[in-house]
This record gives structure tokens, C-alpha cells and sequence, in this order.
């Protein structure tokens, strides 16, 4: 069975709507994304994000890609996890990409031993979130639908609120 494997960041759909109005919309959405992602100033952060998390899924979408019986990351989870880092729109710092066992992706804001915020996604669309903002933590669990939801912005602008 051949698998689809990005070989780069492709667009993706916002809107479930259907007919030439809404094509039309979205072939204009896409230049104008297009254009933001080819931005170096706008888009360097959201590029070099969605590179990382292409070549982090090319090394682990096969089983046991770590030698330990890792699952394989899905390329549904891939899917999720880019709609997601094109969902953040360049607007925070280039988060670092990484794989959980489980064959989740993560992806990890780090300002110091006790500030940093973690993302992971699976197949689903389930993000599953940890921080740790000084002496307090959270982690919990919300539904993507083609938007950050609010929770994940939230501990976002915690995170760089605080002095380091």
C-alpha cells in the first residue's frame, strides 16, 4: 500500500463549505496564505515551523522509529498537527517539534526549566496540553476544529507574559 508523504507544507481548508462561492473564497484565502507563508518577516516562523514537522514525521511514521516500539505518527496526525501550527498564524515563537511515543506530535515552548507550555496531537484532533509557569502547573485537553482553541492561546500568552 503506498503511503502520501509530504514532501512539503501544503495549504489546507479552513471552511466545510461547498459550491463555486466557496471554492472561489478559498482559492483567494490560499494565495493570500501563500503569500504570508512566503513572507520572510511574516512567514519565516510559520516556514521553518512546518519544515520541522514535515521532516519529524518523515523520521517517525514508520513503527518503532525510536528502537523502543514507538508507534508510527499517522498521517492523519500530521495533518492535524500542521492545520494546527498554520492555525497559530507565525504569532508566537517557533515551538520545537518532536514525536511522542504514543505517535502523537508535540510541540514545546521552552523559556526556562519552570516556564514551558507542550501541545500534542494525535489522529483524532485531541490536543492534549501540559505547562509549567513558575511554581504553577496546568494540563488538560481540547477539541481542534480548524481554530486554536481559546484554552491553548490562553496558556500561550501566559507563558510570555512572565519575565524569565
Amino acid at each position: 500500500m503506498a503511503q502520501n508523504l509530504p514532501e512539503m507544507p501544503a495549504t489546507f481548508s479552513f471552511s466545510r463549505a461547498q459550491g463555486p462561492d466557496a471554492q472561489a473564497v478559498e482559492a483567494a484565502f490560499g494565495e493570500v496564505r501563500m503569500a504570508f507563508l512566503e513572507s520572510q518577516s511574516l512567514g519565516g516562523a510559520t516556514r521553518k515551523s512546518l519544515a520541522s514537522l514535515t521532516d519529524t514525521f518523515l523520521d517517525c511514521h514508520r513503527p518503532d522509529w525510536d528502537g523502543y516500539d514507538a508507534l508510527a505518527v499517522r498521517p492523519e496526525s500530521y495533518e492535524n498537527a500542521r492545520r494546527f501550527l498554520e492555525s497559530l498564524g507565525g504569532l508566537w515563537p517557533q515551538p520545537s517539534v518532536g514525536v511522542e511515543p504514543d505517535g502523537e506530535l508535540a510541540f514545546e515552548w521552552f523559556r526556562g526549566p519552570r516556564l514551558r507550555f507542550s501541545v500534542s496531537i494525535g489522529p483524532d484532533a485531541t490536543l492534549s496540553y501540559a505547562g509549567m509557569f513558575g511554581t504553577s502547573t496546568v494540563h488538560g485537553t481540547e477539541t481542534f476544529l480548524d481554530e486554536v482553541p481559546a484554552g491553548i492561546l490562553h496558556h500561550l500568552h501566559r507563558l510570555y507574559r512572565l519575565p524569565v
